[in-house]
């Protein structure tokens, strides 16, 4: 019989057999937040002592933030490339979005993405 999973508020611990847990936690990456799993041999006190030793080790609260020109060169640098490779995109219009970032970079490139307020803008 399968155990009782138990939830806590930063990730969980679902026991397969009295001496088998899979803990599931999310780990801070460059990318952002990642769901990650891990089987843990042993009791169910070390399984949680193991989710507490994972949780101050990937510690998603003391992540860095991400700023305006990580997010610019991780997801709009890319979508750019690939759109004018692909055709979807012209040169032109590549050159006004290039151009039109140069003075937001200047301004916000160092912000964190979620901390300018409506006022600032």
């Amino acid at each position: 019989m399968r155990g009782r999973k138990r939830r806590s508020s930063w990730g969980s611990i679902d026991s397969v057999s009295p001496d088998k847990h899979v803990i599931r936690y999310m780990e801070a990456s460059p990318g952002g937040r990642r769901r990650r799993s891990k089987t843990f041999y042993g009791s169910r006190k070390g399984a949680e002592l193991e989710l507490a030793r994972l949780r101050v080790l990937n510690d998603v609260e003391g992540a860095p933030p991400v700023t305006f020109s990580v997010a610019w060169a991780t997801w709009v640098e890319p979508w750019i490339e690939k759109s004018v490779a692909a055709g979807k995109l012209s040169r032109n219009t590549e050159r006004m979005y290039r151009s039109s970032w140069k003075p937001c970079e200047e301004r916000w490139g160092g912000t964190a993405v979620g901390a300018p307020k409506p006022m600032e803008v």
